[in-house]
């Protein structure tokens, strides 16, 4: 079975089931802000793992215990919406993730702009601009679908850049 179609449905489960969180009516799922980080699904489209990510979530036992009570409706949700042979994902493969990337990013830019009269009487102009920009990252990259507890730092990395955000020029008529 082809890896790309393997990859489409778990992108198409992990849209669902964002939007299927949304409905969920306990509370220890709807208090949070939650996003499905990542799903995969084994090769014979038997089981699915879920890896959720919960921005500023004191309690994570508490989420997981949320989920876990309605993984029986998402998971009839699912294969409703979703059309396949099996919608089994293993309440004990439902994991809290993290973000894959923390850190700094600082960034400034600056604007030039000049218009340029082509006529004496000042009706028609060019006007340009450019736009310059300057980045600096700083940031560890982890496992991104890790469970939080077993975070594994990849490395870290620093980037500066020097970028054109925008170059404009535009011929103008003012009445």
């Amino acid at each position: 079975m082809s890896s790309n179609r393997i990859g489409r449905i778990n992108d198409e489960i992990q849209k669902e089931l964002s939007a299927l969180l949304r409905t969920v009516k306990d509370p220890r799922v709807t208090d949070r802000m939650l996003t499905i980080t990542h799903v995969d699904t084994t090769s014979d489209l038997r089981y699915a793992r879920i890896y959720v990510s919960a921005l500023n979530c004191p309690d994570e036992k508490g989420l997981l215990k949320g989920l876990k009570s309605a993984a029986g409706y998402l998971r009839h949700e699912l294969g409703s919406r979703i059309d396949l042979r099996y919608t089994h994902f293993n309440e004990q493969l439902l994991t809290a993730g993290t973000p894959g990337r923390e850190g700094d990013l600082i960034s400034a830019g600056i604007l030039l702009g000049y218009s340029f009269t082509l006529d004496p009487c000042g009706r028609w102009a060019i006007d340009a601009a450019l736009a310059l920009g300057y980045q600096y990252q700083d940031y560890d990259r982890y496992t991104w679908y890790a469970p939080a507890a077993q975070n594994r730092l990849l490395g870290t990395r620093t980037h500066n850049r020097f970028t054109l955000t925008a170059l404009d020029v535009a011929l103008v008529y003012r009445f």
